[in-house]
C-alpha cells in the first residue's frame, strides 16, 4: 500500500510542470481537482457496494443471546514505551521525509537545471520509484530478522541514508541523480520499517484486551421451553445456550478492544502535525538562508532520528 500510492506522487510531479507550462496554473489546479473527486466517487460507490453486500441492518438487541461482550475503552497507557519511542523516530523522519518534496523542484531546478521546473519534475520521480519497486522487498525480508536485521538497526541505517543524500546535495555535484537514487532506497527502508516496527508495538498492546461478560441466564418456563417473543422482524425465540455462551470465559480477539485503531491514528496525527511543524519552520529557514538552510535543516533531522533510532534498539 505504502509503495503503491507513491507512483500518483512520480505522476503528479512528471505531469504537474509540463501542465502548468502548457495550460497553465488555473488548469492544472482544476486537473487535478477532478481527480480528487473522481476518488471520492469512486470511495462512495465502494461504500454504498459493500452495504448492499451486507444486507439490511438488525439490531443487536434483537439476536437474543445470554452473552454480552464488555469491551473496555482503549487508552494510550496501554502502550508501552517502546511504542513512543517509535512514534519519536517517525516524528523526526517523516518530518523531513514529507516536508521534503514541498522544495525538492525549486531546489533542483535551480542549483542543477538553470530554472527547468519540468526537467526537475522528471526526476524527482527517481526515489519514489525507487521506493515503490524495493519497498515490498524490503518488507520480506524484515520479516525474516536473521537476513536483514530488526526494524531499529533498519531504520538507524535509513536515517545515516537520508543525511548522507542531504550532504550530497549541499556539496557541489554535478548531478543529482545519484543522491536521488539513495533518498529511494532510504524511503523504501524507512517505510517498511518503521511500519511493521509499528505493528508490534500495538499489537503488543492489543494484547490487553477485555474479556466477555456473561449475564445469568433467564429462569426457564415450568415445561422447560424457552419463551418465545415478538417484534417487528419476526418471531423470535431465546436460546438456552448459545455459542457465545460456551465461548463466554474465551478472551476476546486481538483487535477488538479498539488498541490498534488509536496507536495508528497516534501516530497519523503525529505525521500531521509535525508535516505542518517543519514546513512552518522551512518557510522561515528558506527566507533567511535559501535552499542550503533547507538543506541543513534536513540533515539535522535525520542525524536527530539516527539517534532516537538508537534508544529504540536499547528498548526493543
Amino acid at each position: 500500500m505504502t509503495g503503491t500510492w507513491q507512483l500518483g506522487s512520480v505522476t503528479n510531479s512528471i505531469l504537474t510542470p509540463r501542465l502548468v507550462q502548457t495550460y497553465g496554473v488555473l488548469c492544472a489546479n482544476w486537473i487535478g481537482s477532478a481527480l480528487s473527486m473522481g476518488i471520492l466517487i469512486l470511495a462512495t460507490c465502494q461504500l454504498l457496494t459493500s452495504n448492499a453486500v451486507a444486507g439490511p441492518y438488525v439490531p443487536e438487541k434483537l439476536l437474543a443471546t445470554d452473552v454480552q461482550a464488555r469491551i473496555e475503552t482503549p487508552s494510550i497507557r496501554q502502550f508501552p514505551r517502546v511504542y513512543w519511542q517509535i512514534v519519536v523516530v517517525a516524528l523526526l523522519g517523516y518530518g523531513g521525509i514529507n516536508t521534503f518534496t514541498n522544495s525538492a523542484q525549486r531546489f533542483l531546478a535551480a542549483r542543477f537545471y538553470q530554472g527547468d521546473q519540468s526537467a526537475a519534475g522528471s526526476i524527482m520521480g527517481i526515489p519514489l520509484t525507487i521506493s515503490c519497486l524495493f519497498l515490498p522487498l524490503f518488507g520480506f525480508l524484515l520479516d525474516h530478522p536473521r537476513w536483514i536485521g530488526n526494524p531499529p538497526s533498519i531504520l538507524f541505517l535509513a536515517n545515516v541514508l537520508l543525511a548522507l543524500v542531504h550532504l550530497g546535495l549541499l556539496s557541489n555535484l554535478s548531478s543529482p541523480i545519484l543522491p536521488l537514487c539513495l533518498l529511494g532506497f532510504a524511503l523504501a527502508l524507512y517505510s517498511a520499517a518503521l511500519w511493521s516496527g509499528l505493528a508490534r508495538c500495538v499489537l503488543q498492546a492489543d494484547r490487553t484486551t477485555a474479556h466477555p461478560q456473561k449475564t445469568p441466564p433467564p429462569t426457564p418456563l415450568p415445561d422447560d421451553q424457552p419463551a418465545p417473543y415478538d417484534s417487528t422482524y419476526g418471531t423470535f425465540t431465546r436460546p438456552h445456550d448459545t455459542d457465545e455462551a460456551i465461548n463466554a470465559d474465551k478472551p476476546v480477539s486481538a483487535g477488538e478492544s479498539g488498541a490498534t485503531a488509536l496507536g495508528y491514528g497516534i501516530v497519523a496525527s503525529v505525521l500531521n502535525t509535525s508535516t505542518a511543524v517543519v514546513s512552518l519552520l522551512l518557510g522561515f529557514v528558506e527566507n533567511a538562508a535559501g535552499f542550503d538552510g533547507l538543506e541543513v535543516v534536513f540533515v539535522g533531522l535525520a542525524l536527530a532520528g539516527a539517534v532516537a533510532c538508537v534508544s529504540l534498539g536499547r528498548m526493543w
